[in-house]
């Protein structure tokens, strides 16, 4: 599993533990190395990544919260937001966007080919994960939902927040990333935050830039180490010897 938390899950659920073992994720092992690399520079970019099954309501008004937001407040009229929506966005969830109508928002340049009602899968390929490690080290601010694009931003010590509104539809509502469980308690993680309210997503974004902000980047693994494990040595041996254990 790839942390503490997950192994607590089946301890709670009366699973021999000692079966169990806090490895990591072997594909998020990239950003780890990417680590190094980081500048942490302020760049007036935000980016929006959304979840699978998105919530368009809620995104409209999203979308024109922050196009006000930015055109008013003179601290972020530099900054621009981008959308990246999910790859893999299921076809009764999509609506198509006229980002010719904002002035501060624009869907990301990578993501035009594939924004369409034609998404019947994703046209993502292997070949583009570099390309989103760096588009998450080009952003200063990441908003996302029940996504592992949390944890990944995390990593790269960016500040993010999990955006989880309410919704007149049972069905979003069900699927709030802190009722996942392995999204429960991730704000405990120090570069990490959850906003049920467009006004706390406006208060994080203005205050990120008015405000001097230092990265305690030891403090943030440290509290990150519950939900993900950073592996010591390749995953491949980490595994194997796992395996010898139980054989």
């Amino acid at each position: 599993v790839w942390g503490k938390q997950a192994k607590r899950f089946f301890l709670t659920n009366h699973c021999n533990t000692t079966k169990v073992f806090d490895l990591g994720a072997p594909r998020l092992q990239a950003y780890f190395n990417f680590q190094k690399k980081i500048n942490n520079k302020k760049k007036f970019l935000i980016s929006y990544y959304d979840r699978a099954t998105p919530d368009q309501n809620n995104n409209k008004k999203l979308f024109e919260y922050i196009e006000t937001l930015l055109d008013t407040n003179k601290f972020t009229k530099k900054v621009t937001f981008i959308y990246k929506p999910h790859p893999y966005t299921y076809l009764k969830f999509i609506k198509i966007f006229n980002f010719k109508t904002y002035k501060n928002i624009k869907l990301a340049n990578d993501y035009k080919r594939f924004y369409n009602y034609n998404n019947v899968s994703s046209k993502i390929k292997s070949s583009n994960f570099k390309n989103e490690i760096n588009s998450l080290n080009q952003s200063d601010l990441i908003i996302t939902s029940a996504t592992s694009i949390a944890l990944e931003a995390s990593i790269l010590y960016k500040n993010v927040l999990v955006y989880i509104p309410n919704s007149k539809n049972s069905f979003f509502n069900e699927r709030k990333a802190n009722f996942y469980e392995h999204f429960k308690n991730i704000d405990k993680i120090e570069n990490i935050k959850f906003c049920s309210k467009l006004s706390e997503i406006g208060r994080e974004i203005t205050n990120f830039y008015t405000k001097k902000q230092k990265i305690n980047k030891k403090s943030i693994d440290e509290s990150r180490k519950f939900f993900l494990k950073k592996p010591k040595v390749d995953f491949s041996r980490s595994l194997y010897d796992c395996v010898k254990k139980l054989i």
